[in-house]
């Protein structure tokens, strides 16, 4: 029994040290290679090109993620030579008490000047004073921030069109835009902070849905799944979600870079997505 017990003992501070100090650390590239539907965007003049987005989400700059990290992420970024670059909220853990604002920015300047950047506000970018800084801070960085916009792309023959909703627990989202803007012909990509915000969206015909805010859970146990997470991640809270509708719609989960409210994080190695649209 006393054998048992230290082996348990031990088995337990090896995950603690995992969680706490190598998989919080740890960087991946995530790759999902989707269809440009030709048959629903039909159009004599479509190139063979593709297009590249990156997705990254949550960075929660703070005690638990460094500038060091973060630079990584941009450098990851780059190396991957996106069309563009998506960011879908929370930039600081608590934005007016992170004193390390220059040197975030820039190192966020840094990302590819050429790629469209897309930024949308998350709770942690509302809160904390937040709000006041927020959206000028990814502006000077190159970032378009969408409130309840969209803004289009065009490439290779096709249009992308990106619609940004507001921060799902302390901004003003609103969809009703998207009802009269939204053109079913052109490459439809949602951006939510929030993913169960997608429920007042179900009708509309969107390819893509991005997201973030869940975190994984921080902490995934096997055969159970995330502990607990956050509001308005609990219908989807990590990965891909088939949509059966007609558009046969995909929503992405990304369970982000960064930490809150403590330092622990299994199951959910940070990451960043590269969609390539084919």
């Amino acid at each position: 029994m006393r054998k048992a017990f230290i082996l348990v003992l031990l088995l337990f501070g090896l995950l603690l040290l995992y969680a706490t100090s190598i998989e919080a650390k740890l960087l991946i590239t995530e790759r999902k290679t989707l269809e440009y539907k030709r048959d629903l965007y039909a159009s004599e003049n479509l190139s063979s090109s593709d297009l590249k987005i990156v997705q990254f989400t949550d960075t929660q700059l703070g005690p638990f993620y460094t500038l060091e990290q973060f630079q990584k992420v941009v450098d990851r970024i780059n190396g991957e030579n996106p069309d563009v670059i998506v960011f879908t909220g929370d930039l600081f853990d608590v934005p007016n008490a992170y004193d390390s604002k220059d040197e975030a920015s820039k190192i966020l300047k840094q990302l590819n000047k050429s790629a469209l950047k897309i930024a949308i506000f998350g709770n942690h970018d509302f809160g904390g004073g937040g709000k006041a800084i927020y959206e000028d801070f990814m502006s000077e960085a190159g970032f378009v921030v969408l409130i309840n916009e969209r803004i289009s792309y065009e490439a290779n023959g096709r249009v992308y069109d990106f619609y940004g909703i507001d921060d799902g627990m302390l901004g003003d989202p609103s969809f009703e835009f998207i009802e009269n803007d939204i053109d079913a012909l052109h490459y439809n990509v949602l951006l939510l902070h929030e993913p169960d915000l997608y429920e007042y969206a179900k009708g509309e015909p969107f390819d893509l849905i991005l997201s973030g805010h869940s975190h994984g859970g921080q902490i995934k146990l096997p055969f159970w799944g995330p502990i607990i997470t956050p509001p308005l991640s609990k219908i989807y809270t990590n990965g891909y979600y088939e949509i059966d509708n007609e558009r046969q719609s995909l929503l992405y989960v990304n369970t982000g870079l960064g930490n809150t409210k403590m330092k622990y994080r299994f199951g959910n190695i940070p990451k960043i997505t590269v969609f390539t649209i084919e």
